[in-house]
């Protein structure tokens, strides 16, 4: 992942090929899991969501929200409408003191916040009601996801996963009253490479902005944003024709680059692309109830996106503030209650062991190349000038990764249904982190052997290198989600493989 969210507060190793292969069955179980009938609830409960007509887009759009949700969790027909249904066994108000009918009759249901909302079992004329109410429109929204979080549903940014074990619908039982949120986020979208906004088109985008709205991101701070074509025209595209690794995730595309840009000829028409796309992408953040700060400035430093896995930093997002530690470890049990619902039982204990693992591997990089993953032409063959051994480092950061994604591959082996798509996912981009390092410790050896005068040497070394970034870049084919994902592809392909082979056939002709 590249996104910079913030809270404001030839041989390979034993183990890797047998890991290898339990992946590409997994992967199949899954597929065939995917392509099974549902077992979804039949003849479901029907609901009436009730909001008000005078609600703002936001509430309205909480309703949407609501509706979809009901429908997945419980196979539900749901009903929306602004007035209180005369008859109906299960009712739920929507809104805040405001919007809501039926104000006057739920006293001490409303948030002392705007900040705050509330999920709460009431009755109305003796009926049985549920009250999701929020302290503002954008309140309103988060009791909602509140409430599906509470019924096992759990939002990552790339996507919604749905308990293995659903719930039985009930409006009885709920008290929740929140005081004011505190883990606010702010999402500050970065435009200096491929594998970053910079990449990502209109559609990809407006789908991100409301995943992240699901995970309380609501101030979107475009300083880093430089809207002229100098950002992406030195980058994107992308040739990823003819001889490329990986190729399955570019889907028979020539070039990868930003879609939105694919239609522009000049300079000009790339800034009133992107100047679109983000108009789009401003409208549907304050649509959500975000706020929007910030002015085109110069862009951010290149150190801050990466190549190499940060799962740790990734999942610790997703966690709630009140629940992390000071230090920023994340106790078991707030993994056993992000992953058991979805994932299934004994899988959060690996997922624990990889992402600590993985924590490991990124301070180590931090402390001794903090640039060590940076996209840019000289992301791999900069390791071939030096005369520097491999320093130890790079091995203990290998092992971390080689263990993370074991430790991974076990997590995936216990997954149930869809929490399969989470497990797989790292498990992938560990393979990725540990075949990185297994091709800049051999461009370090090849560029060493080079000026010692040990040709043979030097080509066996460019030959490990080419199958680390081969097989690196086939682990993200695997499982690659959005334009972040292929734009790593892309970078090792410009950067890595197509040096590599350049150098590898020069160094054969150089030796016959």
């Amino acid at each position: 992942m590249t996104y910079v969210f913030q809270s404001r507060e030839r041989r390979r190793p034993v183990r890797l090929w047998f890991a290898r292969c339990r992946s590409l069955i997994v992967a199949a179980l899954a597929l065939f899991a995917a392509a099974a009938p549902s077992a979804a609830h039949a003849g479901g409960p029907s609901i009436d969501v009730v909001v008000g007509a005078q609600a703002a887009p936001v509430e309205k759009y909480a309703a949407e929200e609501l509706s979809a949700i009901l429908k997945k969790l419980f196979d539900a027909e749901v009903r929306i409408g602004d007035k209180l249904p005369t008859s109906a066994d299960n009712v739920m108000l929507l809104g805040t003191q405001a919007s809501l009918p039926e104000t006057g009759r739920l006293q001490n249901a409303w948030p002392a916040s705007e900040r705050a909302h509330t999920i709460l079992s009431w009755k109305l004329d003796d009926r049985p009601v549920l009250v999701l109410c929020g302290g503002s429109p954008r309140a309103v929204l988060w009791a909602v996801y509140d409430y599906a979080y509470r019924q096992g549903m759990r939002s990552f940014l790339f996507d919604d996963l749905y308990p293995t074990s659903p719930p039985k619908f009930t409006t009885a039982g709920f008290d929740v009253k929140t005081e004011a949120a505190t883990d606010l986020r702010s999402w500050r979208p970065t435009f200096v490479s491929a594998i970053d906004e910079a990449a990502w088109g209109r559609d990809d985008l407006l789908k991100l902005v409301r995943q992240a709205t699901k995970l309380r991101v609501s101030l979107l701070d475009l300083s880093a944003l430089n809207t002229g074509a100098t950002t992406t025209t030195p980058v994107l595209p992308i040739s990823v024709s003819g001889d490329v690794m990986g190729r399955a995730a570019f889907k028979g595309a020539k070039e990868f680059g930003n879609p939105d840009y694919a239609a522009a000829n000049s300079p000009a028409e790339v800034t009133a692309a992107a100047k679109k796309t983000w108009d789009e992408v401003r409208t549907e953040c304050e649509r959500l109830g975000w706020e929007v700060v910030g002015a085109p400035t110069a862009g951010v430093k290149l150190s801050q996106i990466s190549v190499l896995p940060n799962a740790h930093a990734e999942f610790l997002f997703l966690v709630p503030s009140e629940a992390k530690a000071p230090n920023t470890t994340i106790p078991e049990a707030v993994y056993a209650e992000m992953l058991t619902p979805v994932c299934g039982e004994e899988v959060h204990t690996r997922v624990m062991k990889a992402f600590e693992f993985d924590a490991q591997a990124a301070a180590a990089v931090i402390k001794y190349d903090a640039v060590l993953g940076a996209p840019g032409p000289l992301m791999l063959m900069r390791h071939f000038e030096s005369n520097e051994p491999p320093p130890a480092w790079w091995a203990d950061v290998r092992k971390n990764y080689l263990d993370a994604m074991n430790e991974m591959y076990r997590a995936n082996t216990r997954a149930r249904e869809g929490g399969r798509a989470f497990t797989l996912y790292y498990a992938r981009r560990f393979e990725f982190g540990f075949e990185y390092l297994n091709a800049v410790e051999a461009i370090r050896n090849a560029g060493i052997a080079k000026r010692k005068g040990d040709a043979e040497a030097q080509i066996a070394e460019l030959e490990k290198a080419i199958d680390a970034v081969t097989n690196a870049c086939n682990a993200m084919a695997a499982v690659a989600r959005n334009q972040s994902d292929r734009g790593v592809i892309a970078v090792m392909n410009e950067y890595g493989y197509r040096p590599l082979l350049k150098m590898l056939d020069e160094a054969d002709a150089a030796a016959n």
